[in-house]
């Protein structure tokens, strides 16, 4: 029995499109083996910006910075959300 039932469904419905027909399980586990590879190493660059951003954010001036910056982009989201409700209709 499949631990993870989603990933099953996915590379299901994903990976027959791009089998030819007389292909083997071996192309399968190919295509598998690629998806969870380029994932890997996609999910280890999210970790690695993260514990480099983490690091800098232990400093009080880029904490500061960082809290500013979050301000700013709340406000920023705010006024689209008032200009969007203002010129809807």
């Amino acid at each position: 029995m499949a631990r993870h039932p989603k990933a099953v469904l996915f590379f299901a419905a994903l990976f027959p499109q791009f089998l030819p027909a007389d292909s083997g399980p071996v192309i399968l586990a190919l295509l598998v083996s690629t998806f969870v590879l380029v994932k890997f190493i996609i999910l280890g660059g999210y970790a690695i910006g993260a514990r480099h951003f983490a690091r800098l954010l232990r400093k009080p001036q880029h904490a500061r910075r960082g809290r500013m910056l979050t301000g700013v982009i709340f406000l920023a989201f705010g006024a689209l959300m008032v200009w969007s409700a203002l010129t809807a209709a």
